[in-house]
């Protein structure tokens, strides 16, 4: 008996919607990441904690004058005004692999500086007085928004429940950084070795 060409590509048709049946079926939804996790302890500890992109904030960056840096008349500066000195963050020196947290010590302040190029969303924390310098790095990127770490503890970067204190900033061109803070200090591009 021979089959028509219809009749075979109704038979081809009902073995791929069985086989389409089949893997929708049986494919697992993964659970949500958790709200928070725990952090790795160290980093001999990254291959079990399963974070694909953990690096930790660039520490102690070094700053120079305007004079010091070549950057675009439209690129975006983050300023903080931080006692009676300003400092500006191109935005560009914090949007590649491992360059999204800055942490350090502005006139006594533990900064944290975190953008997310991906998001488009900057934050600026600090911490209590006593403490020297704030211990936040970055655990990736999920949900298109980078995730941060601190004290063990894993958040996306818009969490309100991040126990740090929010620091107000403002985000200019760097031609309007030079134009109204020409005694500014800027954070320099981290140089990778």
């Amino acid at each position: 008996m021979k089959r028509t060409i219809i009749e075979k590509l109704l038979i081809a048709l009902a073995a791929v919607a069985a086989i389409a049946v089949t893997i929708f079926f049986t494919i697992e939804d993964e659970p949500p990441v958790p709200h928070s996790v725990p952090a790795p302890a160290s980093i001999d500890d990254l291959d079990e904690a399963g974070f694909i992109a953990y690096m930790p904030g660039l520490d102690d960056p070094e700053f120079g004058t305007i004079d010091d840096l070549n950057l675009k008349t439209d690129d975006r500066v983050l300023v903080l005004h931080v006692n009676e000195m300003v400092y500006g963050f191109p935005l560009l020196h914090m949007s590649g692999a491992g360059e999204h947290v800055v942490n350090c010590s502005l006139d006594g302040s533990a900064i944290s500086v975190v953008h997310c190029n991906e998001a488009g969303v900057s934050r600026v924390f600090t911490g209590d007085a006593d403490t020297p310098r704030l211990d936040l790095s970055q655990a990736g990127l999920f949900r298109n928004e980078l995730r941060l770490v601190l004290s063990g503890e894993e958040y996306q970067m818009t969490d309100k429940s991040i126990p740090l204190e929010d620091v107000q900033f403002t985000e200019i061109t760097w031609s309007e950084f030079k134009s109204e803070y020409p005694g500014g200090m800027v954070y320099k591009w981290p140089a990778w070795d």
